[in-house]
């Protein structure tokens, strides 16, 4: 199996970037519709796998808030510098973040989880949650598809696109809770039922305050409560 990691910070994420995000039009995104749903005014986002800085340029500007992204194609992140100079950013992957703890309203995950590393799953769920202040919205734009599968990536020998509804990745934990899914899908001609090409943007917040409210089921004093 092909380390994904270093397959995008070596080459293919330069390749990814003149595949789709060069020449695109980018003047309207559906995670900023997402955000302005739920009405919220944020300080600072973080985008995790910016890309050339298309979305976080729009989200800047929607929310005049203080941009950061990441992303591990440095060609990208050349273009973006350029196109787009008051956007933060870094070079780096999602499991291990450059940035302070709590230091983001919105955490984004940009369409690149379904491309991270098995073992890393665990960690950049961590790093993401640790970045995110309480009180604060990750958003997760991805496939949704019935259930876990695997694809071989059809532009690296050895990698894998793995697909799930990743914002369990975080909704287990009873200080995130789901509040806003928008559907998508992953074909620009005619419409298909394809678990292959669903996709949605799960915006989910976090609130510690809820997440282990008093035991509703008595005092606590039983003989073998903790």
């Amino acid at each position: 199996m092909s380390d994904q990691k270093t397959e995008f910070l070596r080459s293919e994420g330069d390749r990814m970037f003149e595949r789709y995000q060069r020449w695109g039009h980018f003047e309207v995104n559906p995670v900023v519709f997402s955000l302005q749903d739920i009405a919220i005014k944020p300080k600072a986002i973080l985008e995790i796998g910016c890309g050339a800085g298309h979305r976080l340029a729009l989200l800047q500007k929607e929310f005049d808030a203080e941009c950061h992204g990441i992303e591990p194609s440095p060609v990208a992140l050349k273009y973006a510098r350029v196109n787009y100079p008051d956007l933060i950013l870094e070079q780096g992957t999602a499991e291990s973040l450059p940035y302070a703890d709590n230091r983001f309203d919105v955490v984004i995950f940009g369409f690149c989880l379904y491309l991270c590393d098995l073992a890393d799953h665990f960690r950049i769920a961590w790093q993401a949650d640790r970045v995110l202040v309480d009180g604060g919205f990750m958003v997760i734009n991805d496939f949704l598809p019935p259930v876990p599968y695997s694809n071989d990536f059809v532009h690296v020998a050895g990698m894998r696109s793995c697909k799930m509804e990743w914002s369990r990745m975080f909704s287990w934990n009873p200080a995130y809770r789901l509040i806003s899914r928008r559907h998508l899908e992953d074909k620009k001609t005619t419409f298909s039922f394809s678990p292959d090409d669903q996709i949605c943007i799960d915006v989910l917040r976090k609130d510690r305050a809820i997440a282990f409210p008093r035991n509703p089921y008595g005092n606590g004093q039983g003989p073998i409560s903790r």
